[in-house]
């Protein structure tokens, strides 16, 4: 009897990944949508003009109150994150070629500080006071899974919580990026990145946000070569027009 419980604690505490739900953490990136949409808004979309003059004052503003998953599966779980020095960088060094090519003639980020509302048109009053012609919105969000292999059993042991690389986290992060014209709020293009990390580890010692970092930084890294070319893409049309 005793190893059958013993069996039982065990199977309890293996498990395997549960994959993530990406259509439902990008629905939960868009919690500007309205709830009701109406012809007019859509003929109001469709009114808007682009008008960015070139080379153009791009802004860049980090949401500070990153979307919270709402837990559309148990096992996942959310996991805090923030900007950090690095991710403006690599963002921000897109800047370098476009200016180059005399698409932009400057770009930078908008302290948080100075958006007094965080929403739309909260952003482009500070983009407007810092002078920008158009702002780079971006968001993200992230969820990890946590989970236990077959080495996990050496976990009954109590020490090998701390010596043994029995548990798994894997991390998903979203990157989603919007570029408006600060005027008119005419939306010139989105652009999406994710990223992907696993790490391994003893339970009480691998912590979540490691492969949260992690991830955020490889969404942020694919994130930079594809905005740079949406961006150059804009430019092309608009002086072609």
């Amino acid at each position: 009897m005793k190893s059958v419980l013993m069996l039982v604690l065990l199977l309890s505490i293996v498990g395997c990944a549960r994959g993530f739900d990406r259509g439902a953490l990008r629905e939960q990136l868009n919690h500007e949508s309205p709830a009701q949409i109406s012809a007019s808004d859509i003929q109001r979309a469709l009114d808007l003009k682009p008008q960015l003059p070139f080379p153009f004052r791009l802004a860049v503003y980090l949401q500070r109150d990153q979307a919270e998953p709402r837990g559309y599966n148990d096992s996942l779980r959310s996991q805090n994150w923030r900007w950090e020095g690095e991710d403006k960088d690599n963002i921000l060094s897109v800047a370098e070629k476009l200016r180059s090519e005399g698409v932009v003639s400057d770009m930078f980020i908008i302290p948080a500080a100075r958006v007094a509302k965080n929403d739309l048109t909260g952003i482009r009053l500070a983009a407007a006071e810092h002078g920008a012609d158009a702002v780079l919105v971006l968001n993200g969000i992230t969820e990890v899974d946590r989970y236990n292999n077959f080495a996990s059993f050496l976990y009954l042991t109590v020490v090998g919580l701390w010596l043994v690389p029995g548990t798994h986290t894997d991390s998903l992060f979203v990157l989603d990026g919007a570029m408006w014209d600060v005027k008119n709020q005419y939306l010139y293009l989105s652009v999406e990145s994710e990223g992907l990390a696993s790490k391994t580890g003893p339970q009480m010692i691998l912590k979540d946000k490691d492969s949260v970092v992690e991830a955020k930084k490889r969404a942020v890294q694919s994130f930079g070569p594809e905005l740079e070319k949406r961006v150059r893409a804009v430019s092309k049309a608009r002086r072609a027009s």
